[in-house]
């Protein structure tokens, strides 16, 4: 027999062995996926994420000076002093006073910077959980396809990758349609 031949049956009987075993956890399908969504995004955000300066993205230089406007002046810029100073506050407030807690350190500023996006990006995966749950009751391997689908969506990653406001207000959108 060929390696070929011995890897694809080893990969039938794994597959199959596995489908069993997620048949039998129908139930916990939806916890499986979400643990799965998180697992997948932290070793993303760990290996990857974190290397790409904060500078990129479409407008993030402008987010930045936002936030930079926040700590230096510790007053909300007008809506005119600059190209994102229009945007709601929330979102920056948050990166500046994470900034503010991670000290001088660049590499944790460059962390603490990314982490408001990265978490709203997952926040929207867990929206999808509890949007999932509600509308398709009874049926937990529906929750697990909505909450996997939700996490490997391309733009669901490339927001929350970057400085930028947009990952925050749909997540915040996600959770007013489901309340």
């Amino acid at each position: 027999m060929s390696l070929a031949v011995i890897i694809a049956l080893l990969a039938v009987v794994v597959l199959g062995v596995g489908g069993r075993w997620l048949a039998a956890q129908r139930a916990r399908l939806p916890w499986i996926a979400l643990a799965l969504v998180h697992v997948g995004w932290l070793a993303l955000f760990a290996g990857k994420l974190v290397a790409l300066p904060v500078t990129t993205g479409f407008d993030a230089k402008h987010h930045l000076a936002y936030v930079e406007h926040l700590r230096r002046e510790r007053v909300l810029p007008l809506p005119t002093d600059g190209w994102s100073t229009y945007h709601p506050p929330l979102y920056y407030a948050a990166v500046a006073l994470l900034e503010e807690a991670a000290g001088a350190d660049p590499r944790a500023h460059a962390v603490v910077t990314k982490l408001p996006s990265f978490a709203a990006g997952l926040a929207s995966v867990w929206v999808a959980f509890g949007l999932a749950r509600t509308l398709l009751l009874g049926r937990p391997e529906l929750v697990a396809v909505a909450i996997l689908f939700t996490g490997v969506l391309p733009l669901q990653a490339y927001t929350a990758a970057y400085v930028s406001n947009e990952p925050l207000h749909a997540a915040l959108f996600g959770v007013a349609t489901i309340t």
